[in-house]
C-alpha cells in the first residue's frame, strides 16, 4: 500500500504491482489519465521499461460485501456465499421443488415482499432471480417454500361415520385440506343394522372395505360414502302343496 512516489532510477524498468485489501477491490487503475481496467479485480499488475519521465498512478477501491443465501425446499443456483461491489446490487437466483410454492423471503431477518418487481420468475426455467439493490452491508438472504395443498370434499351420508384422523364425521359435507401427494386414511363405521353402501371418490366406486385413498394429487377431490340398512334373504319351502307367495 503506497500512497506518494516511488523513486526509480533514470532509464531503468519498473514492475507495478497492485493488490486489494481483504474486503475490498480494484474498480479502477488509471495510468497517466488512461483506464487500464475493463472491469473490476482484486490484482493488477504491469510495468514500465525504460523509464525516463514520472509516471502517475491512480487506485480506486471500492469495499466488498458477502451474500450469504440458504433455502429449504428448493436449490440456489447462484452460490451460497458470493461477494459484490458496495452500492451494487446483488441478483440470488433459486428454484423451489416441484409440487411446493415459495413462501417466504427474510433479506437480514426481514420479511421480503413476495409481490415486489425486485423478485422476477422465469416459466421456462422455473427460476426465481431476487435482486437487493444497492448493497451497503453484509446480506444474509433465507429462502423457503412450502408444499402444495390438495382438499378432500368428503360427504358421508346418516346412518353411520367416517373417522379421519382424530375427527368423526356424520351426516355432513366437509373439507379436508391436506399435503400434495399424502394419503388419506379413514375409518368407516356403520350404525347398528346397518352396511357400508357405496364408497365412491372423484366419480369411481371403491371397495366398501377402503381405508386409504393413497397419493392425493388433484387440487380438488371428492369422497362420497353412504350406508344402507341391512338385508336379510327369507327362504320359504313350499314342500308338494300348491301355495302362492
Amino acid at each position: 500500500k503506497v500512497n506518494g512516489k516511488i523513486l526509480v532510477p533514470y532509464n531503468t524498468n519498473q514492475g507495478v504491482i497492485m493488490e486489494a485489501l481483504e474486503g475490498y477491490i480494484l474498480t479502477s487503475v488509471k495510468i497517466n489519465d488512461v483506464e487500464m481496467l475493463t472491469s473490476s479485480v482484486s490484482r493488477y499488475s504491469t510495468s514500465f521499461d525504460g523509464m525516463v519521465e514520472e509516471q502517475n498512478v491512480v487506485i480506486v477501491t471500492r469495499k466488498l460485501y458477502d451474500v450469504t443465501s440458504s433455502i429449504t425446499h428448493g436449490t440456489l443456483v447462484t452460490s451460497t456465499i458470493f461477494r459484490v461491489e458496495d452500492g451494487s446490487n446483488a441478483d440470488v437466483v433459486f428454484s423451489v421443488n416441484d409440487n411446493y410454492t415459495l413462501t417466504e423471503i427474510l433479506v437480514n431477518g426481514e420479511s421480503f415482499d413476495l409481490t415486489s418487481d425486485n423478485l422476477v420468475y422465469n416459466d421456462a426455467l422455473k427460476q426465481y432471480t431476487l435482486t437487493i439493490e444497492n448493497v451497503a452491508e453484509d446480506m444474509v438472504v433465507a429462502i423457503s417454500a412450502s408444499i402444495n395443498k390438495v382438499q378432500v370434499v368428503l360427504t358421508v351420508g346418516s346412518n353411520g361415520s367416517v373417522k379421519v384422523g382424530s375427527d368423526t364425521y356424520s351426516n355432513e359435507t366437509v373439507t379436508i385440506e391436506m399435503d400434495y401427494g399424502s394419503s388419506l386414511v379413514m375409518v368407516i363405521k356403520p350404525n347398528g343394522e346397518y352396511v357400508v353402501d357405496s364408497v365412491v371418490y372423484n366419480g369411481a366406486n371403491q371397495d366398501t372395505t377402503i381405508t386409504t385413498i393413497a397419493n392425493i394429487t388433484n387440487a380438488t377431490n371428492t369422497l362420497n360414502v353412504t350406508f344402507k340398512l341391512v338385508q336379510y334373504a327369507v327362504q320359504v319351502s313350499a314342500g308338494d302343496n300348491n301355495v302362492t307367495i
